[in-house]
């Protein structure tokens, strides 16, 4: 879950590791554009880190060992910059609403679930550890609930848009990247590409 910080800021006495490395429009506008990164990193307590950390364990290991090491952490590290950037968008159309600096963990962890329910579609997930439920649907309903809360904002603690932006991230990173057989590091988009049939 990410969080808004206003509160851990003050708690911290504005501190400069919140203010700097944080996600937050003002920082963005001053180019400190490393906040989408540095961003997945923080988090505000204890429980926030270990719910994070317990997602990143469950789908993380069975993605890594589809995809490999590398692949794996540039969709999780993408998938976090996706929804930071996400969260970004709707804190500048919605200041009120979606303003608030964001710490987390948990854009990059729905990169994840996205990943492993596209990997792994008809697999059994535990909701809520009881609740048998295959990874295609769990992916629908994660997606569900994140759009709803950001059209109907209830709880401005949880940063809604960077969770879609997420899924969305790793939904791309799968089908574009791994499934098509492209390459990010080989990506020439502007090679001229010959007919096929010609040598």
């Amino acid at each position: 879950v990410l969080v808004e910080i206003n509160k851990a800021y003050n708690l911290h006495g504005g501190s400069v590791v919140f203010q700097y490395f944080a996600l937050s429009t003002a920082g963005i506008r001053r180019g400190w554009i490393w906040q989408l990164l540095t961003f997945q990193f923080l988090h505000f307590g204890g429980w926030h880190f270990a719910m994070n950390m317990f997602g990143l364990f469950i789908f993380g290991r069975a993605v890594e060992d589809a995809i490999g090491k590398k692949d794996f952490y540039l969709l999780y590290l993408g998938s976090g910059v996706v929804g930071g950037l996400m969260q970004l968008l709707l804190g500048l159309l919605f200041p009120l609403l979606c303003g608030a600096p964001v710490v987390g963990a948990s854009a990059g962890v729905f990169g994840l679930v996205a990943a492993y329910a596209l990997l792994n579609p008809e697999k059994e997930i535990l909701l809520f550890f009881v609740l048998p439920i295959r990874a295609r649907h769990f992916l629908w309903i994660a997606g569900g609930i994140s759009i709803f809360y950001i059209l109907v904002p209830a709880d401005p603690g949880i940063a809604h848009g960077a969770h879609l932006g997420g899924l969305l991230g790793g939904l791309a990173y799968i089908r574009w990247i791994i499934q098509s057989g492209m390459s990010i590091t080989g990506w020439q988009p502007f090679a001229i590409r010959r007919p096929r049939g010609l040598v």
